[in-house]
């Protein structure tokens, strides 16, 4: 049932995503065109290529699913993410996916008022468990058997402490004892945490909205039962690699990555290309021939063999710099250039 869910889900954003990129997009393209003054109408030959393309039905279907999957994996923080769309707990409310989707698009990670785990009611410094957090909120009473162990270990230390170290007692067993006097005020504010976070998920104080497929790709899941790589199922629709990081949200953020790569790449050739082409026909001459001539040369090479010079050329670089520092060539131009420091 899970499964047929989730895909339901995936159909419908699918859906979502295809009249976003091929309707939505379109129009509001063609009218901020509108609004800038330009003309926005194709002219009579590009009607045709584009007529004769959508005959071609593999390569006009092929297309419309790939730029769908495209425009839909640059918001996939919102979609296959383990941190919640919308999340409440008491008066306080945060983002997490939008937050960490800014962060992508911005390049540096903005600072959070609310990122600990002790401000959603969980014990413990690293990050926040919000899977643990949605199951909270379907049954408080997940707390019960935290509460339970904290208050076994309290118990079994308050033992220990009752017998305290006598007069001939070395200095380890000594410092034993203080460490074990300093880790009782810790357990007792973990359960504080722990039962205030449970009065609050009875109250109904505490909701939270995760993504269809609450998995992140740099999420390891060693909690689940067995050892990985896990098979594919209901949870994990293509399983767990051997490191127990899910398969499916490494696949769909791996696919952002080549195609953004890939249409990176391609724009970058067509600018250089341009500007090239551009410099050679204003200047003309002696410029554009000895540029045609480079051109072909470099078109004839095999592109193969101009990769592996590149990184055999890089790897030359390397070694000789590394030689030079073995033999202790670089030692005067760092003496150079402390003086030229300390001058300034």
């Amino acid at each position: 049932m899970t499964l047929i869910i989730t895909l339901l889900e995936a159909a419908l954003l699918f859906a979502a995503g295809y009249l976003f990129t091929h309707r939505a997009l379109p129009r509001l393209y063609v009218k901020a065109g509108e609004r800038l003054g330009f003309d926005m109408k194709l002219a009579p030959h590009w009607e045709k290529r584009i007529a004769r393309f959508k005959t071609i039905k593999r390569g006009y279907y092929s297309f419309l699913i790939v730029t769908t999957l495209f425009v839909m994996s640059l918001f996939l923080e919102f979609m296959v993410n383990n941190k919640p769309l919308f999340i409440r707990y008491n008066s306080t409310v945060a983002f997490p996916a939008a937050a960490e989707w800014l962060d992508g698009l911005l390049f540096f990670k903005a600072p959070r008022a609310m990122d600990r785990k002790a401000d959603y009611g969980q014990i413990g410094d690293d990050q926040v468990d919000y899977r643990l957090f949605a199951a909270a909120r379907k049954d408080p009473s997940v707390f019960d058997e935290q509460l339970k162990s904290l208050a076994g270990e309290l118990d079994d230390i308050r033992v220990q402490l009752g017998r305290k170290p006598g007069p001939g007692a070395t200095p380890e067993e000594r410092q034993d004892y203080r460490d074990l006097q300093d880790i009782v005020p810790a357990i007792e504010a973990d359960m504080k945490i722990l039962a205030d976070a449970k009065a609050v998920f009875a109250a109904g104080k505490a909701s939270v909205l995760m993504p269809v497929y609450p998995y992140s790709p740099r999420e390891h899941l060693l909690d689940m039962p067995g050892r990985p790589p896990h098979r594919p199922g209901a949870t994990h629709l293509l399983g767990t690699d051997d490191s127990g990081a899910d398969v499916f949200s490494q696949l769909v953020y791996g696919f952002r990555i080549s195609i953004t790569f890939a249409i990176v790449v391609v724009s970058l050739s067509y600018l250089i290309g341009i500007t090239i082409g551009a410099c050679l026909g204003y200047f003309g001459g002696r410029v554009d021939i000895l540029g045609q001539r480079f051109v072909e040369i470099w078109s004839s090479l095999p592109f193969l063999y101009t990769i592996m010079n590149i990184v055999f050329a890089i790897i030359a670089i390397g070694l000789i710099a590394k030689g030079f520092m073995i033999a202790g060539f670089d030692k005067p131009l760092i003496a150079m250039y402390h003086k030229m420091m300390k001058k300034k």
